[in-house]
């Protein structure tokens, strides 16, 4: 089926010239598979049309053993034709196995299953020709209904896309207007920024690192995430940061804002709020 032409180095390769159409090839060769494609595809139809007979063949020892069967429903013949039925045997094995079932059960010599003769088709009755206009088609009341559907599927995806959208948008002025506040409230968040000018999602970011500067540990980081969500989150430790010249343990103060007995009443943004009017308050020669 494949042939192979080595090179020297045994690598596969052409070399063509630019003026010339042959070429040398090392490597593999289909030629003789093209070569053999008549042949193959004669063994093919063989082989189906063998798989056809054997077909015809088993059909026939069923209809045999359904017949033994209604006239003896006890017969070990039965049994002995459905397990021959589920072997691979070959088309000659089979009709041997049909001709002893027929002699043994002394049943018709021809064939047990109702045959036709179906006489080639000359002349193929050509199909009418049919109505062009779609909407003189019965079948189409169905297809507007799909369209109707697709057309709501439609118009639902795009309200949730301007949903989003729209909520996005939202979260863009909120991270925003979060951005102004610490900004305004925490000059102190200015210094520690790793970015000359940070979004909001970045200083979240760097929220976690800041707070185990101030030394509170992971546990109560995560604590404060858990019941206050990332943002809040980070407003808190921007607070704490501002206020760590009055803070002496900022781990036990997180701790007790969160668990205390006054966690209920905890705020974040409230806290937020009254640092930024204390740093309007605050003469200009002490803001950091």
């Amino acid at each position: 089926m494949i042939a192979r032409h080595d090179s020297p180095n045994r690598k596969r390769f052409a070399l063509r010239r630019r003026d010339s159409t042959e070429a040398i090839a090392f490597g593999f060769d289909l030629s003789p598979l093209l070569e053999r494609s008549g042949e193959i595809s004669y063994l093919a139809g063989e082989l189906e049309r063998d798989e056809r007979h054997r077909q015809i063949l088993r059909m026939k020892l069923r209809a045999v053993a359904a017949q033994i069967e209604a006239l003896d429903p006890d017969s070990a013949r039965v049994c002995e034709i459905r397990l021959i039925i589920r072997r691979k045997l070959r088309s000659h094995e089979l009709e041997q196995v049909l001709d002893r079932c027929l002699e043994e059960a002394g049943l018709a010599t021809n064939a047990p299953c109702p045959t036709i003769e179906l006489a080639p088709c000359s002349n193929p009755i050509s199909a009418p020709d049919m109505s062009a206009a779609d909407s003189q088609i019965d079948g189409h009341l169905q297809m507007s209904e799909k369209d109707n559907l697709d057309k709501n599927a439609r118009e639902s995806r795009t309200s949730v896309i301007k949903d989003g959208l729209n909520c996005l948008e939202a979260k863009v002025v909120c991270d925003n207007t979060l951005l102004s506040e610490v900004r305004a409230a925490c000059p102190e968040v200015s210094a520690i920024s790793i970015t000359p000018n940070p979004t909001w999602r970045e200083l979240v970011d760097q929220a976690p690192c800041v707070a185990r500067w101030l030394g509170i540990d992971a546990p109560i980081i995560k604590c404060l995430v858990d019941r206050h969500g990332p943002d809040k989150a980070a407003v808190t430790i921007f607070c704490l940061l501002q206020r760590q010249d009055r803070i002496k343990r900022p781990g036990a103060y997180l701790r007790s804002l969160i668990s205390g007995k006054h966690a209920a009443q905890f705020d974040p943004l409230r806290w937020l709020r009254q640092l930024s009017t204390a740093v309007k308050n605050m003469p200009a020669h002490q803001i950091t």
